[in-house]
């Protein structure tokens, strides 16, 4: 079996449980993708010194802002990863915005909003990102 590229992707909350909301992006490419809503994040480049780095690099660049890592979210690969197919496995954190910041759409996104998480999955998520959104949903129920 070949190495699966590693990406990571943050989960974006603001507030508390019941009222708490996650962040959703809109995908404009690759074309297949183009449409779809999914959590913000992206490769892991060979020169970041961790996933998390890499988590807080991608929204630094797509979003504008900086974050606080809560937790990972682990998924069912062996490493803690959620698969993504064949060649790709997400590696999901559950993060804050520092201080009082507004995501911009500053690449590969044009739409963005904040779903709550009662009617998070009414978003036309991208399918790999629907296991862990539920997983996801549960930690914020738990844990704020």
């Amino acid at each position: 079996m070949t190495q699966r590229i590693a990406v990571a992707a943050a989960v974006l909350v603001r507030g508390n449980a019941p009222e708490a909301e996650i962040f959703t992006a809109r995908r404009t490419e690759p074309p297949h993708l183009a449409g779809g809503w999914e959590f913000p994040g992206g490769k892991v480049d060979d020169d970041d010194p961790s996933i998390e780095y890499a988590c807080r690099r991608e929204i630094r660049e797509e979003l504008g802002v900086e974050i606080d890592v809560l937790a990972p979210l682990p998924g069912p690969l062996p490493d803690g990863a959620w698969p993504m197919g064949e060649d790709y496995a997400l590696n999901v954190f559950i993060c804050r915005i520092q201080g009082d910041a507004e995501p911009q759409l500053l690449e590969q996104h044009d739409d963005m909003t904040w779903v709550s998480i009662d009617d998070a999955e009414r978003v036309a998520w991208l399918p790999v990102d629907l296991p862990p959104l539920r997983a996801a949903i549960e930690w914020v129920r738990s844990h704020l």
